[in-house]
């Protein structure tokens, strides 16, 4: 009988975390694929392309030339790298807001490795943008010395 009312509260425990999940899919899941498709169109540098994430976090990019939605698979290494920077700063920038005084920095480790010159000169121009704007502080580490000729605005330390 005691087995009977664990297993009650734990389908109890389930229904609400389900309901939370989708409660928490409406209300912020239209806001994060708009903040997604704003920040992909900054360091891409790419128009109007629309961009649906699913419950399981699972990215669809409008096709530029086709217009139809593909998944992330169909795109190049440093696009689909992108795609997900794109989605994990809307989701920061969406949650960690600052609006309770609090501004949490934000680490990159080598996270724009795969990006051509173009994409990482955008994706740092869009970084350093909201660095200014919300005084959030940005800690880059990579083994990539070109990265510093491009973070003008950053104090680099090297490490020989």
């Amino acid at each position: 009988e005691i087995l009977g009312e664990e297993v009650k509260d734990y389908d109890l425990a389930i229904q609400m975390i389900d309901a939370i999940d989708e409660e928490l899919q409406k209300s912020f899941g239209p806001l994060i694929n708009e903040r997604t498709a704003e920040i992909l169109q900054a360091i891409t540098g790419e128009d109007d392309q629309s961009v649906l994430i699913d419950s399981e976090f699972k990215v669809k990019i409008e096709d530029i030339d086709s217009k139809m939605l593909k998944e992330s698979a169909y795109f190049s290494a440093g696009k689909v790298d992108q795609i997900y920077l794109a989605l994990r700063l809307a989701i920061a920038l969406t949650l960690y807001s600052g609006a309770d005084g609090e501004i949490l920095p934000f680490i990159f480790d080598d996270s724009l490795v795969q990006y051509d010159a173009a994409r990482t000169e955008r994706t740092l121009a869009y970084l350093k943008n909201i660095s200014e704007e919300e005084g959030r502080q940005m800690l880059f580490t990579t083994c990539h010395p070109s990265y510093e000729e491009l973070m003008d605005f950053a104090y680099v330390i090297s490490l020989e």
